[in-house]
């Protein structure tokens, strides 16, 4: 079982020989803010770092659905947007619900749609320059048009719900006496790294340390690097399907 928040601090703090500070922190050389800030900023490297949180619809409704309200009149180039969940780092899949009738989506960039780089059988179906403008069955998710929002093409005529797989960040703040979204305890360990790396760079005398913040953070890039592979080793054993090019 993993730590708590309060206990992943206290162990940074042993860890760095901070034992001297009073019950407020205060005394400290890093102070509680200090140390709960570096742990918020670890988890979440680590994390994305890994690729380690991934949720598959209807799992999490929150960041897996996203409910899509179609245009009133005739559809323009503003339409189709959706809003995903600020703590998505990226799609894995994604299928369209309108009705009864289920839309597999491809994901790709607006680049590829501008350039045709399309699989062969998409072409003739969809590719024209004027696509941003096109209404009518979904075929793709594009997911760089407009910051913090994506497009679905065509757009959409009829209501209806977005279902993905994301790849995604911790969704809550550290708190303290409360269990970090990473409950692994050896990948706490390689979290109390990183959180050493950041503590060393503190513009203080007695607790920068350039030189050691350094090998810090090279030992988590480590065991973080051995961590992806091992859950892509876990996760891919199978061949799996190709859903628009990723494997899942």
């Amino acid at each position: 079982m993993g730590y708590t928040a309060d206990e992943l601090a206290n162990r940074f703090r042993r860890d760095t020989d901070d034992i001297e500070g009073g019950s407020g922190g205060a005394d400290y050389l890093w102070s509680d803010d200090d140390v709960y800030s570096y742990m918020y900023e670890a988890q979440r490297v680590f994390v994305r770092r890994t690729h380690l949180f991934r949720k598959t619809h209807p799992f999490l409704p929150a960041i897996t659905e996203i409910a899509y309200t179609a245009p009133v009149g005739t559809p323009v180039n503003a339409d189709g947007f959706v809003s995903p969940h600020d703590s998505i780092i990226r799609p894995l899949r994604a299928r369209m619900v309108i009705g009864t009738t289920t839309h597999p989506l491809k994901i790709l960039t607006a680049e590829n749609l501008d350039e045709g780089r399309l699989e062969v059988q998409d072409y003739g179906r969809f590719f024209r320059r004027d696509w941003q403008d096109r209404a009518g069955q979904p075929l793709y998710l594009i997911t760089d048009m407009q910051e913090d929002m994506w497009r679905i093409a065509p757009i959409p005529e009829q209501d209806g719900t977005l279902e993905l797989t994301v790849e995604h960040l911790p969704r809550r703040d550290v708190t303290r006496g409360h269990p970090l979204e990473v409950t692994e305890r050896e990948d706490q360990f390689t979290i109390l790294l990183f959180m050493k790396h950041l503590g060393y760079l503190k513009q203080d005398a007695d607790t920068y340390d350039k030189e050691l913040s350094d090998k810090m953070e090279a030992a988590f890039e480590k065991k973080a690097d051995d961590r992806r592979r091992e859950l892509r080793r876990s996760r891919f054993r199978h061949q799996g399907m190709r859903y628009g090019g990723i494997d899942f």
